[in-house]
């Protein structure tokens, strides 16, 4: 099965009521080869912040 890129870079969040996951994909485009990161993040104002940054 074969499956087509759309996007080389996608991301998407997590919310939970004290916790936000971030997680974002990055794919090569030559090797189509997927890296992801995934950090978590408070619920007060200033991870929010920093979630931003």
């Amino acid at each position: 099965m074969d499956f087509e890129v759309k996007h080389l870079i996608c991301a998407g969040l997590d919310v939970h009521k004290k916790t936000i996951v971030a997680a974002v994909c990055m794919t090569d485009p030559v090797t189509l080869e997927a890296a992801y990161k995934v950090k978590s993040f408070s619920t007060n104002n200033s991870q929010i912040a920093a979630m931003r940054d």
